[in-house]
């Protein structure tokens, strides 16, 4: 019995320095390149911010040692550099999906990219989760997305490198850290774990960028574990003799387990008891198809010529082709002449006020022409006038739909729904802009004070 403890305990051991096969593959695309990044974002220059990443390992330091606990088999590494992006992306990779989301659910708790210890000895959150009903955000398996610093994470970060510094570089410590904005992406795919931090440090939240890195991360991981396993990953709830590529079900069951959620979920839908008695009558289940929606304002300034040709022609036409229903007509003074708006004086108002035409680009926010958007003003927030201003990074809409009669997953019906939302939100933006023409002026909304100015103007009244 002694001997086989001990060639027991012999073969553990051997085992134990023996790597996994994991971590030879995951040099095979596991992790993004600059082809996925450049096919994401369409930003076409990207640079490792250290010659040595990718880097990969089986050991990770973490609290209560819960990668080992969790038999993590590899951990891979690189982060990327752009203009005004930066790309932090992490993998974890587990021998099944149930290891995978066990270290995924025990991790949340006090994570250290989400939370921080307090002078007080507390715990204060780093990063505060997006609560947007816009599900389309989601990717992969039990995806939560964070965004910060917070306000007490920000101080706390400058009081750790201020000591030493002169007021002036103090100033300027404060002038960067106020534009550093992140966006933390954690989901499963599979037996993989995703952490993907983008961060941009022009003060806009990168939605649309953030979003089509992580699809391209479920992507790679899925292929990877394809090949790895020389099998498809199936998907909780799907059988393993259907490929993932092809749908789950048939659209009558879409739309039966749509209705059976919608009455779970009383957050997302509400009976017909609680219509008119019309309704009462024709029976119909009300849900809501959420759209997150970004929102611009075509300026004074004119596209630079150096723009990748592709993304100057998409700007282009979304500068010059801008639909009807997206052009309003608001009061605003203090325009200065020279530029494509007309002029009016500081004294004008009442009758003698006037009206200025205001052409709006309203987009879904993970759009191409959004990102294209975003990608221009984090590569010239310093362009005055700008030709393209921000009003609102993300406009969370929700349309409603009868759940009995709509099949949102139609590609036609969803696109009816969008459009909808988007003429919604063009009345919404137009009241916003009225409530706040105290503070705003035509300077500020067509771009001489910058691409984002408007932004914080706007953004308490949202």
């Amino acid at each position: 019995m002694q001997a086989l403890a001990d060639a027991a305990a012999a073969y553990a051991q051997n085992e134990a320095h023996q790597p996994h096969p994991d971590v030879a593959q995951a040099r095979a695309g596991l992790l993004m390149a600059e082809p996925e990044l450049v096919g994401a974002t369409q930003l076409t220059e990207w640079m490792k911010t250290n010659p040595q990443y990718p880097v990969f390992g089986s050991t990770v330091k973490d609290k209560d040692n819960l990668f080992a606990r969790c038999h993590g088999t590899v951990v891979g590494k690189a982060e990327w550099r752009s203009t005004g992006l930066f790309v932090s992306d992490v993998r974890f990779v587990f021998p099944s999906q149930a290891h995978c989301q066990a270290y995924f659910q025990a991790a949340m708790v006090g994570h250290p990219e989400l939370f921080f210890d307090a002078d007080d000895g507390s715990l204060q959150p780093r990063m505060v989760e997006m609560q947007s009903p816009d599900k389309s955000f989601h990717v992969g398996d039990m995806c939560r997305t964070f965004c910060g610093p917070t306000a007490l994470a920000r101080e706390k970060l400058m009081a750790s490198v201020a000591a030493g510094k002169t007021m002036e570089e103090l100033q300027m410590i404060a002038e960067r850290a106020i534009k550093t904005v992140h966006l933390l992406y954690l989901f499963c795919v599979g037996r993989i774990m995703i952490k993907l931090c983008v961060t941009t440090d022009n003060g806009l939240y990168p939605l649309g960028h953030a979003q089509a890195l992580a699809a391209s991360c479920r992507n790679l991981s899925e292929r990877w574990q394809r090949g790895s396993s020389g099998r498809a990953i199936t998907p909780a709830g799907q059988s393993t003799g259907q490929s993932s590529s092809q749908p789950a079900y048939a659209k009558s069951d879409l739309r039966s387990r749509l209705q059976e959620r919608a009455k779970l979920n009383v957050s997302e839908a509400v009976t017909c008891s609680e219509k008119d008695s019309h309704s009462a009558r024709a029976p119909m289940e009300s849900a809501f198809f959420p759209v997150a929606l970004f929102v611009a304002v075509v300026g004074d300034g004119t596209l630079d010529s150096n723009t990748p040709p592709r993304v100057l022609e998409r700007l282009q036409q979304a500068s010059s082709k801008v639909p009807k229903e997206q052009i309003i007509r608001i009061v605003l003074r203090d325009k200065i002449g020279g530029g494509k708006s007309p002029m009016f004086r500081s004294g004008d108002k009442g009758k003698d006020s006037k009206e200025i035409e205001v052409k709006l680009r309203v987009f879904v926010a993970n759009s191409e022409d959004a990102k294209a958007v975003q990608g221009y003003i984090a590569s010239h927030e310093e362009q005055t006038p700008a030709p393209v201003v921000v009003l609102c990074p993300i406009l969370p809409m929700a349309m409603e739909y009868d759940a009995l009669t709509v099949d949102p997953t139609n590609q036609g019906t969803a696109d009816r729904l969008r459009k909808q939302a988007k003429t919604r939100a063009v009345k919404l933006v137009r009241e916003l802009l009225m409530e706040n023409s105290d503070k705003l002026n035509s300077r500020i909304l067509f771009g001489h004070a910058g691409p984002s100015a408007p932004v914080k103007l706007l953004a308490e009244s949202l």
